[in-house]
């Protein structure tokens, strides 16, 4: 049997330091971003539900936090104050 609809999409993915050591320039905040661009046709009627629907993630994290955290010996606590990623749909 053949599929009712068909999903597609690329991801894109890329990172950026949001605060640095001035003395070192080693960051101490970075953000994560996530693009992903969706098409979704349903294949009984060649109707798109969603057409090239693009969808953003981000979140920011701190290396120094994680390495304290595993230091700790708090790896559970530590996971559950990571910040969650927001999805921004954009027409």
């Amino acid at each position: 049997s053949f599929a009712d609809s068909i999903l597609s999409g690329t991801v894109t993915t890329g990172s950026g330091v949001l605060a640095g050591d001035r003395n070192t320039g080693t960051p101490l905040e970075q953000e994560a971003l996530v693009q992903v661009c969706v098409t979704w046709k349903n294949l009984k009627t060649g109707r798109l539900m969603l057409d090239n629907q693009i969808v953003y993630a981000s979140a920011g994290y701190s290396a120094r936090f994680l390495q304290a955290s595993r230091a700790a010996g708090n790896g559970s606590s530590a996971r559950s104050k990571m910040p969650r990623l927001y999805a921004i749909t954009r027409p």
